[in-house]
């Protein structure tokens, strides 16, 4: 499968999951109420918290099987890294099980601040979230196992029906069964089931001919080192990006949690759009250092950066300069956007230099070196823990939200240099200048001139197609100012006007 093909259908898939899980939130804080909503905030904190007990496996899977899908009679050895790597998969999936369903009364009476729901309504909700993240955790093995195949379309037609019936399934469930957080849990419960069945076949069905495949120490032998590394990083990458979140569940009341839940699903959008870069570019970039291709690598290498930056910054500019009109225009809610916009702006700031360190980490990953990233995770977690406590104190949210962009801020001032000391030594002002820099600065210019135009006079409608139209200019002029992907774009417009 192309890299082309891939990267049209991440994006797909992730803009309509962003919009999915986007379009439909004013109208869950409208049925179940905001404080319920800071329960579907903390239970992605968990999720993304059990993550940690993944071990690496699933991008290590991800790079075992883009290495061994190079060979065509590669059919058992794939099926036999798959086996085994599912089955220890499994048993993490139920030990979080576990762990939750134990945990669930201290959580639910020494954690959480609810100032509505019961005890026996959360502890109750507490044990749903706890079957919803044992399902979910497998899912992320069968996406790298998927990646690593570069069958990312199938992956991706399974990604969004899936997304379609937890979005719009839950709102019908919410309409016409109960308007409550435990209908709410169960059905996200019902279709993560219903994906992961479906996941596992497709995969399955996606391995070369092989012998049924088996478990082997043979596969763990040849992983873990780069597993364990992996691991480590996956610690420290989980506990900086949740950190915010697990404090601030202790901190504020489960609604002022809610409030700051509903601005990072916002910016959480970036992630969404650099994962699919990430996708597909991962598999690509491990093949050509495998194959000591370094031209190739160093033009897949920036090209991947050029298009991140291309998509990052039009988008991020747009809801830092538009936040509040944007956010009014979504959930017509003007109590929740106060309440919001400023932690919104903050966080996207904060996010998208997170986005633009996604080639960098990558290439590192495919090279197999993890040691980078592991410490300064550490540093920046000794710096986060005491920070986020202290300006929370101080200013609440909007402190913790600070902090974001300062652990962000060391990556692109201090990690990317120390990337580029090592690997694609000659790159690391391309990067700066012509990776980023242009892009950003075209963007920059074209929203920034946009925001002097515009007329707080116009109707929500009329401000939505302003707003959208210099989006559009902005990703356009750009990608003119790409030097790796302008040629791209060239091409498609004379294949399109002959």
């Amino acid at each position: 499968m192309s890299i082309k093909k891939n990267i049209t259908a991440n994006f797909f898939a992730s803009i309509w999951t962003a919009l999915m899980s986007l379009a439909f939130i004013p109208y869950y804080i409208k049925l179940m109420g905001i404080e319920s909503y800071g329960l579907v905030g903390f239970m992605a904190s968990i999720q993304a918290i059990a993550i940690l007990l993944d071990l690496g496996l699933a991008q290590s899977l991800n790079r075992e099987l883009a290495k061994l899908s190079i060979n065509p009679d590669s059919g058992n050895s794939i099926a036999n890294t798959f086996r085994t790597l599912e089955i220890i998969y499994w048993g993490i999936a139920l030990l979080v099980l576990c762990v939750i369903f134990l945990f669930a009364n201290i959580i639910a009476n020494n954690w959480l601040n609810s100032e509505h729901l019961s005890e026996t309504e959360l502890i109750s909700a507490i044990w749903i979230i706890g079957a919803v993240i044992a399902a979910r955790l497998p899912i992320a093995l069968y996406t790298g196992g998927f990646n690593g195949l570069q069958q990312q379309v199938k992956l991706n037609i399974i990604i969004v029906v899936s997304a379609t019936l937890q979005g719009a399934g839950a709102i019908a469930v919410l309409m016409f069964v109960e308007p409550t957080i435990h209908a709410f849990l169960i059905w996200q419960l019902i279709i993560s089931v219903i994906q992961l069945i479906v996941m596992r076949y497709a995969l399955l069905k996606s391995i070369p001919k092989n012998d049924g495949g088996k478990f082997t120490t043979v596969v763990l032998t040849s992983i873990w080192r780069f597993t364990a590394g992996l691991t480590g990083i996956t610690l420290t990458s989980i506990l900086l990006m949740q950190t915010d979140k697990i404090l601030l569940s202790k901190m504020l009341s489960l609604t002022d949690f809610a409030y700051y839940a509903f601005a990072t699903t916002i910016a959480a959008i970036i992630g969404r759009l650099t994962s699919p870069i990430f996708s597909a570019y991962f598999p690509k970039i491990t093949a050509l250092i495998a194959a000591k291709n370094e031209n190739d690598l160093i033009i897949n290498y920036h090209s991947g950066c050029q298009l991140a930056a291309i998509i990052i910054f039009p988008i991020s500019l747009s809801i830092i300069f538009y936040s509040q009109e944007l956010l009014l225009l979504w959930t017509h809610n003007p109590a929740l956007v106060s309440q919001t916009w400023r932690l919104v702006v903050l966080l996207v700031i904060g996010s998208t230099l997170n986005g633009l360190m996604t080639l960098p980490y990558l290439l590192q990953l495919a090279h197999g070196r993890t040691k980078l990233t592991f410490y300064t995770n550490l540093v920046l977690i000794a710096f986060a823990f005491p920070s986020i406590i202290y300006a929370t104190q101080i200013w609440g949210a909007i402190g913790a939200a600070w902090v974001w962009i300062g652990i962000n801020a060391f990556y692109i001032i201090v990690s990317l240099h120390l990337i580029h000391r090592r690997l694609l030594i000659k790159e690391k002002w391309n990067w700066y200048f012509n990776d980023v820099g242009k892009i950003f600065l075209s963007a920059f210019f074209v929203l920034g001139l946009s925001t002097q135009i515009i007329n707080p006079e116009w109707s929500s409608i009329q401000k939505l197609f302003f707003i959208s139209f210099f989006g559009i200019l902005a990703i356009i002029v750009s990608t003119y100012s790409a030097t790796f992907i302008r040629p791209y774009f060239k091409k498609f417009y004379l294949w399109k006007t002959n």
